[in-house]
């Protein structure tokens, strides 16, 4: 009774809201329909074992340790089967995992759940959960160890390593919060419950070309060249500040700026609580790092980086300890811009990285309401506008600061208190629309919709 109560304040029931609400069975027939589209060839559980595998995560999800909310993930794979690297067909066991099993298995229960939640963290490992078929309708389920997958993934996925890593080929349910879970196969993010409500899949990349035209014309600011390498470790030290950022559940705002517009119009739409003289920390260890990886690739041509199929170029640098240790200092950085963040208002970073100041406060009697217009994960801008009014003060004052910048000098990312990344950007110089684009939370950074 008290968790039906619980869920009913979690999903924000009322009697005076007409709306319709969604149970762990709804999440295992959806997660059973988009998945039998797919292609590949991992077989999901009987569906009543999904509902009932899904129906524990989510009241486990409800209840608490010591006062602490339990944040872990249940990796599910058939009893006795081996954990792949990219599924069946390729029978690739994944690398960097280890299964630290229990001597007896365990029932998988809440109270079970609740327990041993607080012994897995979140970015390293998982509960190891499996099925056993008991009949036509009906898998046995319990829980039989611990999947340490190490911190190759971890940094990958944070945005802190050198190159993606996908997640093991399993069932993966991430338990995010009250009531919020996500449902993944390997690294294609099927669905997810989130206050009562089933939600679509959703991207995780930015689209490269949307920020393009910044990108190369800051990489060649800050280290003396534009490549699309170095395009693609710029948005993976964005990434990796947003990700801090969100993963810090407080909240924040990064206004990512051209710096002409920061000399000459950032005081006209912000009030700088905190203005930083000369913070070129993260610019520096950027370049640092930059100015190592090239050294370590050095004969190393484009076109054998491009055909390497098995990331071999990249073992070479990784070995390096001159890279290691500028990787490091790039890391120290990227969380020290971020925890900016935790100061009441907005972080004012440049293209060219340069922090200028944090607690900016958005002048909103300097701008107006405007409409903005939602893009999906495969770039396609949607025909049926919001108003900014109709968000939070983050995201209102983010969605009107880019309306009022009458060129592409601005982006704005907003990271959710409740969890979840928004980018607001105009759509071109002479196109008055904001565009607003939902990126993945931290945890699935690494993680595609299915196509």
């Amino acid at each position: 009774m008290l968790l039906a109560l619980v869920w009913a304040a979690t999903v924000g029931y009322s009697s005076g809201v007409n709306r319709s609400i969604h149970y762990p069975a709804d999440l295992a027939r959806v997660t059973k329909e988009r998945w039998r589209k797919h292609s590949d060839d991992f077989r999901l559980p009987k569906l009543d074992t999904l509902a009932r595998l899904l129906a524990v995560a989510f009241f486990s999800s409800l209840e608490a340790e010591e006062g602490r909310d339990l944040i872990f993930g249940l990796c599910c794979i058939p009893e006795g089967a081996r954990l792949l690297h990219c599924g069946r067909s390729c029978q690739k066991e994944y690398t960097g995992c280890e299964i630290l099993r229990f001597e007896h298995p365990l029932p998988l229960e809440v109270e079970t759940l609740r327990k041993l939640a607080p012994a897995v963290s979140s970015h390293l490992g998982y509960v190891l959960v499996e099925w056993k078929s008991q009949g036509r309708s009906q898998d046995a389920l319990q829980i039989t160890g611990i999947a340490h997958f190490g911190t190759s993934w971890t940094l990958a996925k944070k945005g802190f390593g050198e190159k993606e890593v996908d997640p093991p080929h399993s069932l993966l349910i991430d338990i995010q919060g009250r009531g919020d879970l996500t449902v993944s196969v390997g690294r294609w993010q099927v669905a997810a419950f989130s206050r009562g409500s089933v939600l679509p899949s959703q991207s995780s990349h930015l689209q490269l070309s949307e920020l393009l035209l910044d990108i190369r014309w800051a990489t060649e600011a800050i280290c003396g060249t534009a490549s699309v390498d170095l395009s693609v470790l710029y948005m993976n030290t964005l990434y990796a500040m947003l990700n801090s950022v969100e993963s810090k559940h407080h909240g924040g705002t990064i206004i990512l700026a051209d710096k002409g517009w920061v000399a000459k119009s950032s005081d006209r739409f912000l009030k700088r609580k905190y203005r930083l003289a000369d913070c070129t920390i993260l610019r520096e260890s950027f370049r640092r790092f930059w100015a190592a990886r090239e050294k370590a690739l050095e004969g190393v041509s484009a076109e054998a980086r491009r055909e390497s199929s098995d990331d071999d170029y990249l073992e070479k640098f990784a070995r390096s300890p001159a890279v290691g240790a500028a990787r490091r200092a790039l890391n120290a950085a990227v969380n020290a811009v971020a925890g900016f963040s935790g100061v009441d208002g907005a972080v004012l970073l440049g293209t060219d990285l340069i922090c200028h100041g944090f607690g900016c406060e958005i002048l909103t009697d300097r701008t107006k309401p405007v409409d903005g217009y939602p893009v999906d994960h495969k770039g396609r801008i949607g025909k049926t506008p919001f108003n900014s009014e109709q968000r939070g003060m983050r995201h209102r004052s983010a969605l009107r600061l880019c309306g009022a910048v009458h060129q592409r000098q601005v982006t704005a990312f907003v990271c959710s208190q409740d969890g979840g990344i928004s980018m607001f950007r105009r759509e071109s110089a002479g196109d008055d629309r904001v565009l607003v684009r939902r990126i993945v939370p931290v945890s699935f950074a690494s993680y595609f919709p299915l196509p």
